[in-house]
């Protein structure tokens, strides 16, 4: 008989602000969004009949540790700016070096600081239809762990990260059985989360319980991702997707009337947004992803080298 005194806890910080989330009466879909939606906004990665993946909560995070290196830069081009608008001119060669040189090496502390904040990432989260169990690996430890759909509590966390910024991950609290002695787990999934108030996180649970009650149909797909691609290109895929953006944004006849105000805006999220992803994408582009079990990958149907369904 299963006995909650017999289950190690977890630390109380880590559910620390976290709401639950309730099951909604009609567990149907109901959201209209496009594939890169799927993708970006609920962080769904994969579906197939019997399995749905989406990604782990530490994608959504390095990015919010990524984004201090564009602040950080911003910074250092604003401390510039500032210096020589209120000091009297001539200025020495040496502050020219300063004001110069300031935004990169703000830049690359804002590097640094990612690289000690962005944590490990572990497994994607998969839940099975067949078994209605969900699966994850935690990092370092390579351990699956293993919990109940049914009796798996969801809960909006409620994490601050870099520059303040609130994170509201989906938390998918349970029971793991399969350890000794049980172990409560909370397993964080990678939707936007960031100062959204839960939002992303219920919708994402929502398209979860569609898809365990009634599998992937009247779900919206996730695109499938690009293909493997060089370190290099991998470093300029935000910024070529950030141009076709650009050009298609402004060529409608809306863009063109609100140029004024597109365009400055699109270059604060080039520089705060895409440059910064771009420096964590190159600096992550050896480290390899933690796979799950072999039975697993069989038991969800999902190929671990690559991101279709077999």
């Amino acid at each position: 008989m299963r006995s909650r005194f017999e289950v190690k806890k977890l630390p109380s910080y880590v559910l620390s602000g976290a709401r639950p989330i309730s099951r909604p009466y009609s567990n149907r879909f109901r959201m209209k969004l496009g594939p890169d939606c799927v993708n970006e906004y609920l962080g769904v990665r994969r579906v197939n009949e019997n399995c749905l993946e989406v990604y782990q909560g530490a994608r959504t995070l390095k990015s919010a540790y990524s984004s201090a290196i564009g602040v950080l830069f911003l910074v250092g081009v604003f401390s510039g700016v500032i210096t020589l608008a209120t000091l009297p001119g001539p200025y020495p060669i040496d502050m020219w070096l300063g004001v110069i040189f300031m935004p990169f090496l703000s830049a690359a502390i804002g590097g640094l600081l990612y690289l000690i904040g962005r944590g490990s990432p572990g497994s994607p989260v998969r839940i099975s239809r067949k078994t209605g169990k969900v699966y994850y690996v935690i990092p370092d430890e390579f351990r699956l762990v293993t919990l109940d759909w049914q009796e798996m509590q969801p809960m909006a966390g409620n994490f601050v990260v870099s520059g303040g910024a609130v994170f509201n991950p989906l938390l998918l609290v349970g029971i793991d059985w399969t350890q000794s002695p049980p172990r409560e787990a909370s397993i964080s999934c990678g939707n936007v989360g960031i100062r959204d108030n839960g939002e992303s996180a219920c919708e994402l649970f929502s398209y979860m319980q569609h898809f365990m009650d009634y599998g992937p149909q009247g779900l919206p797909r996730p695109s499938p991702p690009p293909p493997k691609m060089s370190r290099e290109d991998t470093f300029l895929y935000g910024y070529r997707e950030w141009a076709k953006k650009y050009r298609e944004d402004l060529s409608t006849p809306k863009g063109k009337r609100w140029a004024v105000l597109w365009a400055p805006a699109k270059v604060l999220w080039l520089i705060t947004v895409v440059f910064p992803d771009s420096i964590g994408a190159y600096l992550d582009y050896t480290v390899p992803e933690v796979r799950f079990p072999k039975e697993i990958d069989l038991l969800c149907g999902f190929d671990p080298d690559s991101d279709d369904a077999y």
